[in-house]
């Protein structure tokens, strides 16, 4: 199967219409990945995001978007890996 990496940069209804777009389209996907970053005003949709998609993996984006990425395709089962943002 395939991990879908999604980016998101305060736009938590963006990825919101992203996540339902992969999840009816793209059946493919055993595993979802977001990688995110949100200013004060965000943080809080962003929880409640999470909190009602129980299926995917939200992990905080740290110093380096690359080394985020690199950590993600080095840790997942899958042999293929495929990238979204959420625009």
């Amino acid at each position: 199967m395939i991990t879908a990496i999604v980016y998101s940069k305060d736009r938590p209804l963006q990825l919101d219409l992203c996540l339902n777009s992969i999840a009816k389209n793209f059946d493919q996907a055993s595993s979802v990945i977001v990688i995110y970053k949100a200013t004060d005003i965000y943080e809080e949709s962003y929880r409640t995001l999470q909190s009602e998609r129980p299926d995917v993996i939200f992990i905080l984006q740290g110093g380096s978007i690359f080394t985020d990425t690199l950590d993600v395709i080095s840790s997942t089962e899958n042999v293929f890996v495929c990238f979204f943002t959420d625009l």
